[in-house]
């Protein structure tokens, strides 16, 4: 788990964070490579770096892309098993191979100013059709690029739920407890609160859980099959991880005192 004060945390199963790794400057997308071509590495982007990072915590940069934020590999093998950014500065998506080389995926949502693709995931359940899935968040008067989109292999985009007007993140349930359902932390409107949505395949959108008196930074999916959720609130500058079950189950909430930054984009995976 990253959060926006330029470090990475592992949060222990009984909710004891340890600092991994320091020096990550507005470090965005992560990502673990662990039965890919990009082996057993966790992989965060980090002021226009890649970083590859070992179980150890040694990190070495793995390569370099201009405004990198967004990160995702492909587990579906539908896009070629490679590695994905998303770039806020030229709002583009990038494919990474294996040996770092880069090339253009997809121009889309094309140089556009007022936010930018903030999230990629692909569907690990299969029931979404093994598609990309892209997160944007850009203001109102872009609102024709803004919220939740599938790409396909040729990088074409179109709009998969209407619900949601501005999207920071999405996640797939692949253990089952919550159906193998998408959910999205995203807006119904540009001047909305952000809450936790249920998206089903056919793009319906249905409210699933508001959040404490912060932002909602991220989503994650434990081999436990409980749904993990990064909060941050400004003013207490702390971040606080719940964990969600579906059946009668106590919350665990974890808080880590100390750790956080600005309202910037925390990842949790």
């Amino acid at each position: 788990m990253q959060f926006n004060d330029s470090s990475l945390w592992d949060i222990a199963p009984d909710g004891t964070a340890t600092e991994l790794v320091t020096g990550l400057n507005s470090s965005q997308g992560l990502d673990w490579g662990g039965g890919t071509g990009y082996g057993d590495y966790l992989y965060c982007t980090s002021n226009s770096n890649i970083y590859e990072i070992g179980l150890d915590g040694s990190v070495s940069v793995f390569t370099y892309h201009w405004c990198a934020g967004g990160l995702a590999i492909d587990i579906t093998g539908n896009y070629g098993g490679y590695m994905y950014t998303s770039t806020g500065c030229q709002d583009h998506i990038y494919e990474i191979d294996f040996s770092g080389n880069d090339s253009m995926f997809s121009d889309w949502p094309t140089w556009i100013d007022g936010g930018g693709p903030q999230d990629i995931c692909f569907d690990s359940t299969g029931r979404y059709g093994g598609q990309m899935f892209v997160a944007t968040d850009f203001i109102e008067s872009q609102s024709h690029v803004s919220g939740v989109f599938a790409l396909d292999t040729l990088g074409n985009a179109t709009r998969f739920t209407n619900e949601i007007v501005a999207a920071r993140t999405i996640a797939f349930d692949e253990y089952g407890l919550f159906g193998n359902d998408m959910f999205v932390v995203g807006t119904s409107s540009f001047e909305g609160i952000a809450k936790i949505w249920r998206v089903q395949t056919d793009g319906t959108a249905t409210g699933f859980a508001d959040v404490l008196q912060t932002s909602p930074m991220n989503i994650a999916f434990g081999s436990d099959g409980a749904m993990y959720v990064a909060e941050y609130s400004s003013a207490d500058e702390l971040v606080t991880v719940s964990r969600i079950m579906p059946i009668a189950d106590t919350p665990k909430i974890y808080h880590v005192d100390g750790v956080g930054g600005d309202n910037g984009n925390d990842g949790l995976t």
